[in-house]
C-alpha cells in the first residue's frame, strides 16, 4: 500500500513518466533513484503508466516502484481500481477518464487529480473540475504526439489559467526547464530524458537559484 501523500501535495517540479516499453523495468528506477537523490526534496515525482497493460501489471510495476523508491510521490494513471488497491492518493486523468468529481467521489474529497490537456477548452474544463494540476502537451515536438504547441501557447495558457498548477510534457528535456518557468509552468513533465538522470540537476538548481 502507498501512504497517503502530504496534506498539501504541490505539482511537482520534474514529473517522471516512466515508460516500460524504451526500457526495462531496471533502468527506470536507477534513473528516478538518481533523480531523488540528486534533485531537491519534494521536486520529483513519478506517473504510473502503462498503456494496454492489465490492471494486475500496473499494480505489480506501482509496487515494485514504491517499494524500491518510498519517498517518491507516485500519481496512477487513469485506472483508479489500482489507485484504491494500492491506496494511493493522487491519480493522472486523460481526456476519455471520469471527471475529476467523479474520481473524487470514488476515493474521497482529498485525492490528488491531475488532467491531460492539449488546448486552452480542455485547461478550461480542468479548471472548472476543481483539478489539482494539469499536464499540457505537446509543447515540442514528440513522437506520435502532433503538431507541438510551442512555447507561445503554453505562455498564455499559463496566463489564462494563473490558479491551475500547467506542466508541460511533449519533448521536454533538462534545458527547457528555465523557459518553461519563465513561461509560468509549475514544473515539465519527462519521458525519454529522465533515462539521462545525470543531465537534469545543473538546469534544476539553475531554477531553484533564479
Amino acid at each position: 500500500m502507498i501512504p497517503a501523500p502530504p496534506a498539501r501535495l504541490e505539482a511537482p517540479l520534474l514529473l517522471c513518466l516512466p515508460d516500460l516499453s524504451l526500457a526495462p523495468e531496471e533502468p527506470w528506477l536507477e534513473a528516478l533513484s538518481a533523480l531523488a537523490s540528486r534533485l531537491p526534496q519534494g521536486s520529483v515525482a513519478a506517473q504510473i503508466r502503462l498503456p494496454g497493460a492489465t490492471g494486475r501489471r500496473l499494480l505489480r510495476w506501482a509496487e515494485r516502484l514504491h517499494q524500491a523508491l518510498p519517498s517518491l510521490p507516485l500519481i496512477i494513471n487513469d485506472r483508479l481500481d489500482v489507485a484504491a488497491a494500492l491506496g494511493a492518493r493522487a491519480v493522472h486523468l486523460g481526456r476519455t477518464s471520469v471527471g475529476v468529481g467523479e474520481a473524487r467521489a470514488l476515493l474521497g474529497s482529498d485525492l490528488w487529480v491531475s488532467r491531460s490537456c492539449h488546448d486552452l477548452a480542455e485547461l478550461e474544463q480542468a479548471s472548472r473540475e476543481g483539478a489539482n494540476a494539469a499536464l499540457l502537451s505537446p509543447i515540442f515536438s514528440s513522437p506520435g504526439k502532433g503538431a507541438p504547441l510551442g512555447m507561445e501557447t503554453l505562455r498564455a495558457a499559463c496566463a489564462a489559467f494563473p490558479s491551475l498548477p500547467i506542466l508541460a510534457l511533449g519533448g521536454i528535456g533538462p534545458d527547457h526547464v528555465g523557459d518553461c518557468l519563465a513561461a509560468g509552468a509549475r514544473g515539465v513533465a519527462a519521458i525519454r530524458s529522465v533515462l539521462s538522470p545525470e543531465r537534469w540537476p545543473v538546469s534544476f538548481l539553475r531554477v531553484e537559484d533564479r
